[in-house]
């Protein structure tokens, strides 16, 4: 089951985050501190822990406690599985609202298309062998279960359920109520992972297992035994064992974790398991104890670890700002564990660090920002966002393009770097490619204005690199050419035909409805029609 969408009300900086929609493996949400990233995965976790607190939690909202309304994807599995138990088919979308009742006691509400065979008034002969069987004759003109329950006595519905039962009819509300409680109890479940790399220690023992949240992360990965912690144990045996875990976790975390070569290492020394860091250099390799590490390493070995051990089909992991200690090349690694571990399950992670957002995957973040009226809000499509009210919520994806930039430089890549007018020329065009399932030969590089694009131009000349410019064949892009041509190696138009711009490769009716979200088609499209529009 895939969590494809949630809307949150009520929840401290939440008074409505409208429905945001997620993708299947790893969705990121971004904003500038304080926008109320945490807020929303600190709502999400509480819909599985149910762990409210109605003074502190809903503090802006009075008297409205937090509802909070998950929509999923059945796997086709999982339909076999309901039709298998009840009977029934189900479509694949189920709508799970998290309400509370006038006691702030939480309760679950199940929202689906079934297909249940209902009693029916016209089925004479199933009514005459009830009223036969109970001696009822009001049941007569009952047309629906609900009515032959109502007006029957408690003493005639066992004999009522038999024959309905036995005629292959349903009581419809008894089994939604069933369906409803197996759709609950297959949900996956949020877990909320904070870091816990002031909790690395050496030495594990028995009771740190119990005690320590890395150790039984550890013991859980590598499937320690209560035999390993018995210093009268067989010596090679357990050599054996402590050899395993050290190839097993070394060559694990080494396949992701490439700034150093290190070696995990784990010793058995009596009654306790030691685990110590060997750092590999070219002159010499040398022991240091985990707790003496840096921040950076600490973080990573821990989140590695809990991540692996957390990972299942039926849980759905909530991210706050990780890898705050690393830097951009680790945080590129980061990315490839949470590739990994979203082939089983979805992650959603809050983030401003731009070294956690792939250029080429902006679709995947969520804008996290506040309204009018300091409400936290989230934004599905970031080139919908209006750029000139705060441009902070943008920096991580500006800054994450800069990035790519950067490295493409320094590694000697000389790809062809296409400057546009805007971001949202940018969010289009990769839109545009995804769609086509075509690689990018080339570096998209959005301005701010057609006015700025020499700015950029100028730069990535003095860096060795070429640029090319894509403008709106309208008068200003005409202009630009002119003013553009003698710096850079070539300038294109969105299109040969004139006054045309980058939307008009959209159908009017696409364009209107998918990018603008507005029902009215407009009969042209081409810049001034859009900043009229915004």
């Amino acid at each position: 089951m895939k969590l494809v969408s949630f809307r949150i009300k009520n929840y401290k900086s939440i008074k409505d985050s409208k429905e945001c929609y997620l993708e299947n493996t790893v969705t990121l949400f971004a904003g500038k501190n304080g926008s109320g990233k945490s807020n929303i995965l600190e709502a999400l976790n509480k819909f599985s822990s149910h762990d409210f607190d109605f003074e502190e939690d809903n503090y802006n909202y009075e008297d409205e406690c937090p509802i909070i309304i998950n929509r999923y994807h059945l796997s086709e599995e999982e339909i076999l599985e309901v039709k298998n138990k009840f009977d029934v088919n189900i479509d694949k979308e189920v709508k799970i609202t998290l309400d509370t009742n006038d006691n702030k006691v939480f309760a679950y509400q199940v929202d689906s298309t079934l297909d249940i065979q209902k009693f029916e008034k016209n089925n004479v002969e199933v009514i005459n062998k009830i009223i036969k069987e109970t001696g009822n004759t009001q049941l007569i003109n009952a047309n629906s279960f609900d009515e032959v329950a109502k007006n029957c006595k408690q003493e005639e519905l066992k004999k009522v359920h038999s024959i309905l039962d036995s005629e292959g009819f349903i009581d419809t509300k008894e089994l939604k109520i069933r369906i409803t409680e197996y759709i609950v109890s297959i949900i996956p479940q949020f877990v909320y992972k904070k870091t816990i790399e002031n909790e690395l220690r050496s030495v594990i023992t028995k009771e740190s297992v119990k005690t320590n949240d890395f150790h039984k992360d550890i013991a859980a990965l590598l499937d320690f035994k209560e035999s390993d912690f018995d210093a009268k144990g067989e010596k090679s045996k357990r050599t054996r064992r402590s050899s395993m875990w050290s190839q097993t976790l070394t060559g694990k975390f080494g396949a992701f974790y490439t700034q150093d070569k290190i070696d995990l290492k784990f010793t058995l020394d009596g009654d306790s398991i030691t685990m110590d860091v060997l750092e590999i250099d070219k002159a010499s390799k040398y022991e240091n104890k985990i707790e003496n590490k840096s921040d950076g390493l600490k973080w990573f070995i821990a989140f590695y670890t809990k991540l692996n051990v957390t990972k299942s089909k039926d849980v759905i992991i909530l991210l706050d700002e990780p890898g705050m200690y690393l830097h951009a090349k680790a945080c590129g690694e980061m990315l490839d564990i949470f590739s990994e571990i979203s082939e089983e399950s979805q992650i959603l992670l809050a983030t401003h660090n731009p070294y956690l957002i792939k250029a080429d995957n902006i679709g995947a973040v969520r804008l996290v920002l506040n309204d009018e009226k300091e409400s936290t809000i989230v934004e599905n499509k970031p080139h919908r966002y209006q750029q000139d009210k705060n441009m902070d919520a943008l920096t991580p994806i500006l800054t994450s393009i800069g990035y790519e930039l950067t490295m493409s430089i320094h590694v000697g890549d000389q790809k062809n770097n296409l400057i546009t007018e805007g971001i949202s020329d940018y969010y289009f065009l990769h839109g545009m490619a995804k769609l086509l399932n075509k690689e990018l030969d080339y570096l998209i590089i959005p301005s701010s204005s057609a006015d700025k694009i020499n700015y950029i131009a100028s730069i990535l000349i003095g860096w060795g690199l070429n640029a090319i410019a894509m403008l709106d064949n309208d008068k200003k892009g005409k202009e630009k050419e002119k003013e553009l041509s003698p710096l850079v190696d070539k300038c294109l138009f969105i299109s040969s035909e004139p006054n045309l711009s980058i939307e008009d490769l959209f159908t009017k009716e696409d364009y209107c409805r998918k990018i603008l979200e507005q029902d009215e088609v407009y009969e042209t499209l081409n810049s001034k029609t859009k900043k009229d529009l915004k």
